[in-house]
């Protein structure tokens, strides 16, 4: 019995030394040597995986089986590390892809513009956007269906059963699968948004109407005056590719689509033909020149005829690039064609995963949007008259439930509908209600004088900041007010 002790003890001490082992390496160029920077390295049949650094190199933990290393322009290969801690140095062989009429040289060399079918091709394609600007118009509309969904993401079993969560059962009732990662959501917040942009060549004057607007989740536990949906939507902006400049999580990006800085700013390559709804597309890879600058990395997908118009777009952002808190971004969209013959976008889809620190919760938000209702009719005067880029109607947030069921391109999911008892559910935990009116009273700068929620507070006291004040002159100075 001791012996065979002593034998498991030895198999368990081996097995977890082994998993605890790591694989490093570097990816280089057959030909020349020199490094492959964000090539895929990962274990066939598992989800361990990541991307070679700008310097080709790579560290990931060691597993048993076939690693799988493959890189746009490059033969893919297979290796077997035979025990952890190895250093492998991976040697990529180049690929002699053949694409029509845009020929891929089969040595690939130090990456050059001149003479690169890539680079060509994307002159083209870039130089063809103005033929679906839209402000060309002397007038056009369009409909704007935007859903913001803000979730607390891999929400395992155990963390609804260990630490601050196990006080809350009910949790587990509205936990969902992101279809996305595949992990387990707690959805936190939905905002629905539906708005009318009109525009007017006379004076290039472009608003935007809010005729729609919902919002819940635990933002009403805390009425911050729209500001958490407010900060939200200007941290993940509308992202236009036939922008020269893009706006997104408050830096400046460079689309790849700049007629003025795309094609120096990022590397292009032909990879593939495909078809996409029925449509024969070229396969356009693309990555900023330095991972560390604010560019997009991703596939572009385009329509294999001579009009060179954008089918779809498949996009995120380097690894490297070091904004803060964002652990990874994909953005999907699709463009149709109008009756008119400009090739617009049509669906928005943006996925974020968001962590602040180590050992912290994982964040994910997800922003959906649908384009639809274009239309160059002449829009009356006094529809612009007013200030400011945006105006929200009276009525907007006040829409009945046949007004969403028609402007929703999809159905909520079964945890989005409810909502309202999931909120309930936080306000009825034992000790909650002080903890609200305290939060309350800080955010909002005024405390309710009810903390029932079926008898509406009607008159607030604050503003709360100026309850108690000093200075030199008057010394210690109180003051009440409130408001109704």
């Amino acid at each position: 019995m001791k012996r065979l002790l002593i034998l498991l003890l030895g198999w368990f001490a081996l097995f977890t030394f082994a998993f605890g082992q790591r694989v490093v390496g570097r990816v280089v160029d057959a030909t020349t040597g020199e490094a492959v920077p964000f090539a895929n390295i990962f274990y066939r049949g598992t989800q361990v995986a990541t991307q070679s650094d700008a310097s080709g190199r790579f560290d990931l933990p060691f597993r048993q089986g076939q690693l799988l290393v493959s890189s746009v322009g490059y033969v893919s290969r297979a290796v077997h590390p035979t025990t952890g801690g190895d250093s492998l140095i991976i040697v990529l062989k180049s690929a002699n892809l053949g694409f029509g009429e845009a020929t891929v040289k089969a040595k690939r060399n130090k990456y050059s513009r001149k003479n690169n079918p890539a680079v060509e091709f994307m002159r083209k394609v870039i130089a063809a956007k103005k033929n679906s600007d839209l402000t060309q118009h002397d007038y056009y509309a369009v409909q704007q269906y935007t859903k913001m969904n803000f979730a607390l993401s891999n929400v395992t079993p155990r963390v609804l059963q260990d630490g601050q969560f196990k006080r809350m059962p009910f949790l587990k009732d509205h936990v969902e699968i992101s279809p996305e990662t595949g992990k387990l959501i707690l959805p936190l917040t939905v905002d629905e948004t539906v708005t009318q942009q009109i525009w007017r060549k006379q004076d290039q004057t472009r608003k935007n109407i809010v005729i729609g607007q919902r919002s819940e989740g635990i933002n009403d536990l805390i009425n911050t005056g729209d500001v958490l949906n407010a900060m939200m939507k200007d941290v993940f902006t509308d992202v236009n590719l036939y922008d020269n400049n893009i706006r997104l999580l408050q830096y400046q990006f460079i689309s790849p689509l700049s007629s003025t800085d795309g094609i120096a700013f990022y590397r292009f390559f032909l990879t593939d033909t495909t078809m996409i709804d029925g449509d024969r597309c070229i396969e356009v890879q693309f990555t900023p020149n330095n991972a560390q600058d604010f560019g997009f990395s991703g596939e572009l997908y385009v329509l294999a005829d001579s009009t060179y118009r954008v089918k779809c777009v498949k996009m995120g952002v380097p690894m490297n690039t070091g904004i803060n808190f964002v652990q990874s971004m994909k953005i999907d969209q699709t463009y149709e064609e109008l009756p008119s013959g400009e090739q617009v976008l049509t669906k928005d889809n943006m996925l974020v995963l968001l962590k602040a620190a180590k050992g912290l919760h994982e964040f994910q938000v997800k922003r959906s949007t649908t384009y639809s209702g274009f239309a160059f009719d002449s829009i009356p005067a006094s529809a612009f008259k007013f200030a400011g880029t945006t105006r929200t109607l009276a009525d907007a947030q006040m829409q009945e439930d046949d007004f969403w069921a028609e402007h929703r391109p999809e159905r909520l999911t079964n945890t989005e509908k409810r909502m309202d008892s999931f909120v309930a559910s936080l306000q009825n935990l034992p000790g909650a209600k002080p903890v609200i009116w305290v939060a309350k009273a800080l955010i909002e700068n005024f405390v309710e004088t009810s903390i029932n929620p079926s008898v509406p507070s009607k008159v607030d006291l604050g503003p709360m900041n100026t309850v108690i004040t000093t200075n030199d002159v008057d010394g210690l100075r109180l003051r009440l007010s409130a408001q109704t």
